[in-house]
């Protein structure tokens, strides 16, 4: 299914710059000197850029109309590594990041009735936006005389079918759930259903400051039927999430080992509950199991994300309790401190507190 995906997502990319260039070639006058010719590259080059960012805030923008439709309330809108954040009713400006994604928009879900919950409109709003946005541009072209304004509206139409597209289909890019995949795991099935209005739920609660072991929400196990469910197996992720900030170790790392192994669960929501069970197996003094946890892959992954919370607490317990060097630990520390723009201060508290315990863990063993 993953090549499948990097294949499909190789072939849109060519086709549409095939379009792109086949496009500059007949639009622009064929008179040109070689000079005109590079300034036209350069011009195509960076209206492509613009038109990919401009596209990704259209299908974004498309899931928070069509989640407000759908009763949702609003909670963050990113783009990139730029997040606008509701907290508690004020909307502040973060930055935040998620590999493989150019951007989210993430709506608190109305309450289920009758055991119903609206989710596909709010699912393929991003793309019916692109599409609704792309028929325009068409209907304008057919009006412009001016070849580089033509070739603009041609680069923002390509690319915004290619982006409905590769989002409509169902699949998964970089091991993420694109809008078509979850869908397709939402249709007719209510745990599934459930388990999206769960997370959309979390992220609410966090973007208000709550802690994990603070939601006024039910956690509870899933059954383990359900975990090849990629949605079903990310509820059971937030669950062991609240374990951890509860500190019930033995218990979490048990369901980590176990839902690791799970089909559902791959990518990066898989390495970071990897990075849990690391910095678990330390605290419980499992040195050797931590140390064959913390391979090349999970390193290379770790590079892409050395400024999120939990890596940064997992860094800093294992240069404190393997490598047995507080002076890395407390220049990890400083980096954890300067985590003033990360929009989740329920999290940071948490993960202080974890910090602290694999501090305290650190003076134990030298006291021994």
């Amino acid at each position: 299914m993953k090549k499948l995906s990097q294949i499909f997502m190789a072939i849109c990319y060519t086709i549409a710059g095939i379009l792109l260039g086949l496009g500059m070639v007949n639009t622009l006058p064929g008179d040109l000197y070689w000079y005109d010719d590079l300034i036209a590259m350069a011009f195509m080059v960076v209206v492509a850029y613009v038109a990919i960012m401009i596209q990704v805030i259209v299908h974004e923008f498309g899931h928070m109309v069509f989640g407000l439709i759908s009763g949702y309330h609003f909670v963050s809108f990113r783009v990139f590594n730029i997040i606008l954040v509701n907290q508690n009713g004020h909307v502040t400006l973060k930055r935040y990041s998620l590999p493989g994604t150019g951007g989210q928009c993430l709506m608190a879900p109305p309450d289920i009735k009758d055991d119903h919950m609206p989710v596909m409109l709010y699912n393929l709003g991003g793309v019916l936006m692109n599409m609704i946005v792309s028929i325009i541009f068409i209907m304008i072209c057919f009006k412009v005389e001016d070849p580089f304004i033509f070739l603009t509206l041609y680069m923002f139409i390509v690319i915004g079918i290619v982006t409905a597209i590769t989002n409509g289909i169902p699949m998964q890019v970089n091991n993420i759930n694109n809008d078509g995949y979850n869908i397709l795991e939402l249709r007719h099935n209510n745990k599934a259903a459930y388990a999206f209005y769960f997370q959309l739920k979390i992220a609410s609660f966090l973007a208000d400051g709550y802690r994990y072991k603070d939601m006024p929400i039910d956690f509870k196990l899933c059954k383990e039927d359900d975990l090849d469910n990629c949605l079903i197996a990310m509820q059971q992720a937030l669950y062991c999430s609240y374990l951890i900030d509860k500190h019930e170790f033995a218990e979490v790392l048990e369901l980590l080992n176990n839902l690791t192994s799970k089909k559902g669960m791959s990518g990066i929501n898989k390495y970071l509950l990897d990075v849990d069970r690391i910095y678990i197996e330390l605290i419980q003094g499992n040195t050797d199991n931590a140390k064959k946890l913390y391979t090349r892959e999970l390193q290379k992954f770790i590079k892409s994300m050395k400024r999120y919370p939990s890596i940064l607490r997992m860094q800093y317990t294992y240069a404190l309790l393997v490598e047995d060097n507080q002076e890395k630990a407390d220049k990890i520390q400083i980096k954890f401190n300067k985590l003033k723009h990360y929009p989740y201060m329920g999290e940071i508290q948490s993960e202080e507190e974890l910090m602290s315990i694999a501090f305290k863990t650190f003076l134990r063993n030298h006291t021994v």
